[in-house]
């Protein structure tokens, strides 16, 4: 079906602050955990009671799912839209029909009765377009909800308003994030290097300052500013994460330490109960009973039996355990209320920083890091690994999946390792409160156990940053953590944004962009474009009778830059590519026929590290594929490839029997160097 978009300025809008309820029903349901109710009655006169009472419920698992702060704005959108839908008269007739049919939507109607409102709403001129595109997303998210559950016909989104992406402001990596107040001269960080690095760019200035602060100091070339860039946001990315993993760490060992102990007590819950029936003197007998002073450890595994057994593993405080001043007397002696709570359920701290962990190894955003359920782990064909599963706050809920290493030897705790045992103990906050049952990250910095959401995770992430000597005074926030991955990954492959799409799970390259390009990546772009017209001209001028020395080039750096023009990646290099040397060239144009380099008597193979490394990355990747590309085509197999794989073993062999054996060894280091940076061929078959 055709999608129609009608434009439509002068359809009158339904007061907003009137509920329209049929025949005075009401519809009021509340999301589970939440104290605020909220009216539904405005589907009743459209759907029916029946099946506005379904969308309603649909609506509010969807809003479960939301962050506190966005569930208001989402339900004040469908509450607009839908009001406006029964008020506009051109849906008059669409409305009547579906309140006929028992609630039943027709695609081709619900499609249109969409894309008139949402030609109403863009018409708004008193609405920012980002703020139309918000509010436009929104409400799709919602319907499509609905739509999952078979509610409601699947429809195409209504086109956003236009440029709306360019309203929007980009996240900021934590490379972008300077201390609190800190504002001044940049100069110092670019003292030599002030022309053509585009620091006049709106995001410029941020990178500038965080580099200041950090007392980096006069950078003379772009390499210099792309470098202490980088360094300094994987710096960050692996200090959070180190954080991260110390408070998990600490905590996990307290909660260890706690079912230890329960295993060791004594029931002593009859003796509390009579304690706390006796007169002060009794009270402070049978306390010391249960309790003993003189065997710490005793009274400690007592206690936290206690605890399992009567408050379901959840410490009690000084109000709901019903004696206050022995309730601080115990938590004096057992090292405090913030341990004691910890021996048998999550601390907040361990929770947060395993949200962090998570964050930082995956590159995820908060919202599906924060979506984990608690049987998130799935098989992986990968030896030693598994998948874990999130889902992307997206229509219906896209699924994220990756790929995690259960045992990493560079760290002391894996993600995989920290949130199973986070399972474990967090399991306590989902049998007190069932509604929690499908969250991983649920904590009780409170008395009750709630989902954690991004500001508790912030709020968490800058207490366990406040002792840190460079970034305690940082305002870094879990969702600059994003943006860093990606960017790491990006300016990892010289400005290639292939693996932080990946790690993004984005549809397209537009989304990617949105994250890495930032002033770091153009300025990686600058400077291949700056070392291709080096290269170009040295590659025109080279033959040239005293074209070199005009342009106050040495011979020898000259020769250098010649060596890398003319490098072909493959490992082999051409005498002169304008020679016109094989067949369907001609001479003064460069020859692109790398498939004929084989047979052509212009090949030249330098002995450098470089050329050394590419030949054994070009003789490592046609044997990785020799099975597949003769299956496929055996002709251009033999005629193309397998001359060529010849030729890299005849290389490889000459050059352990020549002078310059030594550099088999080198070029072995940097050719693995390069792969482990990710370093890959284009397509070649």
């Amino acid at each position: 079906m055709a999608t129609r978009y009608t434009k439509v300025r002068d359809e009158p809008a339904p007061k907003e602050d009137v509920p329209t309820s049929g025949q005075g029903t009401e519809l009021v349901l509340t999301v589970p955990g939440e104290q605020k109710s909220r009216d539904f009655s405005f589907l009743i006169p459209l759907f029916g009671l029946s099946a506005a009472q379904s969308i309603a419920r649909s609506l509010i698992s969807f809003y479960r799912k939301r962050a506190p702060k966005t569930r208001d704005g989402d339900h004040l959108i469908v509450c607009r839209a839908f009001r406006w839908m029964a008020a506009a008269p051109s849906l008059a007739h669409f409305w009547e029909e579906t309140l006929a049919k028992n609630g039943r939507v027709s695609e081709e109607g619900w499609q249109d009765a969409i894309n008139i409102w949402a030609a109403y709403f863009k018409a708004q001129e008193n609405l920012a377009k980002r703020s139309i595109a918000q509010d436009l997303f929104a409400f799709c998210r919602c319907i499509e909800h609905v739509a999952s559950a078979g509610l409601l016909p699947r429809v195409t989104r209504p086109r956003m308003p236009p440029g709306y992406r360019r309203a929007s402001r980009k996240r900021k990596s934590l490379a972008e994030v300077s201390m609190n107040g800190a504002d001044g001269d940049v100069d110092s960080v670019t003292r030599t290097l002030r022309e053509g690095i585009l620091a006049g760019e709106e995001d410029s200035q941020s990178f500038l300052n965080t580099l200041r602060d950090t007392n980096v100091t006069n950078c003379s070339s772009i390499d210099d500013l792309i470098k202490a860039i980088q360094h300094l946001n994987a710096y960050r990315l692996q200090a959070i994460r180190d954080i991260a993993e110390t408070a998990f760490l600490k905590w996990s060992a307290v909660f260890d330490e706690g079912q230890a102990l329960a295993r060791q007590g004594d029931d002593v819950s009859w003796l509390i109960v009579q304690a706390l029936q006796a007169d002060r003197d009794r009270r402070y007998q049978l306390i010391d009973a249960a309790f003993p002073p003189w065997d710490l450890q005793q009274s400690k595994a007592n206690f936290a039996r206690y605890i399992r057994d009567i408050w379901g593993s959840l410490c009690p405080t000084e109000i709901t355990f019903g004696d206050r001043p022995t309730f601080r007397r115990l938590m004096i002696r057992f090292g405090g209320r913030d341990v004691v709570k910890a021996w048998l359920a999550a601390h907040e701290d361990a929770v947060a920083g395993a949200v962090l962990m998570y964050l930082v190894d995956s590159g995820a955003n908060v919202s599906t890091a924060l979506s984990l359920p608690p049987n998130f782990e799935q098989p992986s064909d990968e030896p030693g690994h598994v998948r874990i599963s999130a889902q992307k706050d997206r229509p219906i809920y896209k699924a994220i999946v990756d790929t995690f290493l259960i045992d990493d030897p560079s760290v002391q705790a894996s993600t995989v390792q920290a949130l199973r045992k986070l399972k474990e103990m967090t399991a306590p906050f989902r049998e007190r409160d069932p509604s929690l049952g499908d969250r991983l990250f649920v904590q009780r910095f409170f008395e009750s156990p709630a989902a954690a959401n991004s500001d508790f995770v912030k709020n968490r992430m800058t207490y366990l940053l406040r002792l840190h000597p460079q970034l305690s005074k940082v305002p870094l926030r879990p969702n600059h953590i994003r943006s860093s991955v990606l960017l790491d990954a990006t300016l990892n492959l010289e400005g290639g944004i292939v693996a932080a799409r990946a790690i993004g799970d984005h549809e397209g390259y537009g989304v990617t962009e949105g994250y890495t390009m930032k002033w770091p990546t153009r300025l990686v772009y600058l400077k291949m474009i700056s070392d291709f017209q080096t290269r170009l001209q040295i590659v025109i001028i080279y033959n040239i009778p005293g074209a070199i020395e005009s342009l106050g080039i040495t011979p020898d750096q000259a020769e250098e830059l010649y060596k890398t023009a003319v490098r072909t990646g493959l490992g082999f290099s051409c005498r002169d590519p304008k020679a016109g040397a094989r067949p369907g060239t001609h001479a003064g144009e460069i020859c692109t026929q790398i498939e004929d380099c084989t047979r052509c008597h212009m090949i030249l193979f330098q002995a450098t590290a470089e050329n050394v490394a590419d030949i054994i990355l070009f003789r490592d990747h046609l044997l990785s594929h020799q099975d597949e590309w003769q299956a496929q085509r055996e002709e251009r197999w033999n005629q193309v490839w397998l001359p060529y794989l010849a030729l890299c073993f005849v290389v490889m062999e000459k050059i352990r029997r020549s002078p310059h054996a030594t550099l088999i060894r080198t070029g072995e280091q940097l050719a693995a160097e390069w792969k482990a940076s990710g370093y890959q061929f284009s397509p070649l078959f």
